[in-house]
């Protein structure tokens, strides 16, 4: 049987691990967290400005409202159907800022 401190010292080591992959990111005065790891899944303006990061927090000018939808799509691979006013040319734009 595995000894206590082996399994603390491995559970330990997937906690800094998952610290290290944390990423603050405030998207029109809105802060979001997410893993590093979500936000350099494809090859997209949110992964360069992680690679750009040196500080662990990224700005973005943009409205937040629709910004925990484009995170869950990131995590799932699958976007929520949204009400979105039919003339809302932004919601149109953020996938092709962010792609």
């Amino acid at each position: 049987m595995e000894k206590l401190e082996e399994k603390y010292s491995r559970y330990q080591k997937k906690v800094q691990d998952h610290k290290l992959d944390r990423v603050k990111i405030n998207v029109g005065g809105t802060h979001f967290e997410t893993c590093i790891s979500t936000l350099t899944k494809e090859n997209s303006v949110l992964a360069a400005l992680v690679h750009a990061n040196t500080d662990g927090s990224i700005f973005i000018d943009r409205s937040p409202k629709y910004f925990g939808e484009i995170l869950n799509y990131l995590r799932t691979g699958r976007f929520r159907r949204l009400e979105v006013p039919k003339n809302c040319r932004m919601v149109i734009e953020l996938p092709t800022f962010f792609s």
